[in-house]
């Protein structure tokens, strides 16, 4: 049965730049998110619309220059296949920053969705959200390798090349067309 809440990773930054982290890290928040919050709060799971909260990891441009997480209100919708799309843009300046950059990566993420469903849906709150961040299990996410092999991050432009390599697709396009 497809989720209908998937999270998506996806970053501004090259894959020698971006935050290693697997897609492991995802994965358990996206169950975490939908069994501790959404069936319980009852929004989402049984919706006819799918929802993607792509969490995008910026670099500092000029056209990504937030200085905190910065959430888009309105999603872009794919009717044909029931799909809205919701945007969170975290800056990298803030990982890099942090003194243990993997579990601020986590901390990151978890905060992103936590701003994207009380933001989007009444019944969940601030408290709730913080209340259940204490259950998160941080010993197992900890132990995931950090920092993740290329081929273990799973960004959302990650294809492999004629010769088998995982290669950021952006990065190919731009080759391809010379930007």
């Amino acid at each position: 049965m497809e989720k209908k809440f998937q999270i998506v990773q996806s970053s501004t930054n090259t894959i020698e730049l971006r935050p290693p982290i697997s897609w492991k890290v995802r994965d358990y928040l996206e169950d975490f998110i939908i069994e501790k919050v959404l069936k319980e709060k009852q929004i989402v799971v049984s919706s006819q619309w799918t929802i993607h909260l792509h969490l995008f990891f910026d670099s500092y441009s000029p056209r990504f220059n937030y200085e905190n997480i910065h959430f888009f209100y309105k999603p872009r919708t794919v009717k044909e296949n029931m799909v809205k799309i919701y945007n969170v843009f975290i800056p990298e300046k803030l990982i890099n920053e942090a003194e243990s950059k993997y579990e601020k990566t986590i901390e990151l993420m978890y905060e992103a969705v936590s701003i994207f469903l009380t933001s989007t849906y009444k019944k969940v709150g601030k408290e709730f959200m913080s209340e259940s961040w204490k259950q998160v299990d941080m010993k197992y996410l900890l132990a995931l390798p950090f920092p993740a092999a290329v081929e273990d991050q799973k960004y959302l432009t990650d294809i492999r090349d004629e010769k088998g390599n995982i290669v950021d697709w952006v990065d190919t396009v731009a080759k391809d067309f010379n930007w």
